[in-house]
């Protein structure tokens, strides 16, 4: 993988890089958090479309995570809705490696902050943690 892809810690920078830039140009809004030794513990981004969609169509937010499969070995919240056309659309991109419950105290909280509203109804998988 590390032959073909290059080193994920890399990735992550790269990552970082982007949502930075794309938050200054273009009003995004993401959060970062790092363990003491500058390990990555989760980011929540939102590009500036994903905070559009957001502020028309938060009646059904779908929430549902994988559990470690990509080359970060962290779980991946995947967060979307249905527009008015009937069409999928992505609300938010969520990495974490923290203990489930505080990431979800946290995860609601930074949406709410995002957001700027609460979502009508939320779907999700059987995670303990989101409901």
């Amino acid at each position: 993988m590390n032959e073909n892809f290059g080193k994920a810690d890399q990735d992550t920078d790269e990552f970082f890089k982007e949502i930075q830039k794309d938050v200054k140009l273009n009003r995004g809004f993401y959060s970062v958090d790092l363990d003491k030794d500058n390990k990555l513990q989760k980011v929540l981004y939102l590009s500036s479309q994903m905070l559009e969609y957001a502020s028309l169509f938060l009646d059904i937010v779908s929430v549902d995570a994988t559990y470690r499969r990509n080359r970060f070995n962290m779980p991946l919240v995947n967060v979307c809705d249905i527009d008015n056309f009937g069409s999928s659309i992505y609300l938010l991109l969520v990495y974490w490696t923290m203990s489930p419950n505080f990431f979800m105290t946290d995860f609601f909280i930074k949406l709410r902050e995002a957001w700027k509203a609460n979502p009508l109804n939320l779907i999700s998988n059987e995670c303990n943690e989101i409901i």
